[in-house]
């Protein structure tokens, strides 16, 4: 089992599921709405209108505002070509694009070829762009970008770093506290992590055709699981693994991926119970983002719960 969302995005879904107004006490407004998303669309703000287009997308909103976040994406991109979460949002986007051209102008000349100029060493952008030419059928350059991906630094979803955005935002444009826009942020970026199944689903269907993409989603996996910058990705790393030994008939190899798989479930685990009241102060989320972008989510899980030790 892969985990699907950030660990703070759990607890706090919990505590508003938990709670008879539908928030802790500290957070009562509720889910932004159809208005709100307007909102965001009207400003010359790029993090707003990335956090509009968030909404819209997976919420079921109604009228003018439910369909294409396409075209207002483009517009954040005009203000500010250089917003990266504007163009990783646009990424969710880029098979909405059922014109070749279009795609190839917005979601790889585009946004993953500038994602990659401004965030050089995250890996991430590089899965994205061999999905993208496996789904063309360009198999060499699909394999050449997942080589690529499997050897930089870092692979970061940048869910951290969008949730203190739109957590700006909120603050900005609506009522909400601080504390409040914050519990938001965290859930609404947790709405817009990438698609993993992709890549999964590639190296499937590539593990029979020789050894050298079999060794490079292996390689890839690994990246992942420890050099991920979220639970989330370090868990998928080693479903990869465990998915690619086992096609190869390597079933040692296969075990030990399962059982660190199994070991991110314990900590994951074990670190929601050790902060069980923590979690009501209103400070949590954003100290607990602090040491995300600092250590890393399973780093700064494993560091909280060496502290309580």
């Amino acid at each position: 089992m892969i985990l699907r969302v950030p660990v703070l995005s759990v607890v706090l879904l919990t505590l508003c599921a938990c709670s008879p107004s539908g928030g802790v006490d500290w957070c009562q407004s509720g889910i932004p709405t159809v208005e709100d998303v307007r909102d965001f669309y009207s400003t010359d703000d790029p993090s707003a209108i990335s956090l509009g287009a968030v909404l819209e997308d997976s919420y079921a909103l109604t009228g003018d505002y439910k369909g294409d976040q396409r075209p207002q994406l483009l517009r954040a991109l005009n203000i500010d070509p250089g917003n990266v979460t504007a163009r990783q949002t646009l990424l969710n986007h880029c098979y909405d694009f059922s014109n070749d051209s279009e795609r190839e102008e917005h979601c790889i000349a585009g946004s993953t070829e500038e994602l990659m100029r401004l965030e050089p060493e995250n890996g991430f952008f590089y899965f994205h762009l061999s999905v993208m030419a496996f789904k063309r059928g360009e198999l060499s350059d699909a394999l050449t970008h997942l080589q690529r991906a499997a050897a930089l630094e870092t692979v970061s979803t940048r869910w951290a770093e969008q949730a203190n955005e739109f957590s700006a935002v909120l603050s900005t444009y609506t009522d909400d506290g601080e504390s409040c826009a914050i519990y938001l942020a965290v859930n609404i970026a947790a709405m817009n992590l990438p698609r993993y199944g992709p890549i999964m689903q590639m190296c499937k269907d590539q593990s029979n055709e020789g050894d050298e993409w079999r060794q490079a989603c292996i390689n890839a996996g690994f990246a992942l699981e420890t050099r991920g910058r979220e639970l989330i990705t370090n868990s998928f790393g080693a479903s990869l693994q465990k998915v690619m030994y086992e096609a190869s008939g390597d079933t040692q190899n296969a075990q030990s991926a399962e059982g660190r798989g199994d070991q991110f479930r314990k900590v994951q685990q074990e670190y929601m119970e050790q902060i069980e009241d923590e979690i009501f102060d209103p400070e949590y989320p954003q100290n607990w983002l602090d040491m995300i972008l600092e250590h890393g989510e399973l780093q700064a899980m494993k560091l909280k719960l060496e502290e309580s030790a």
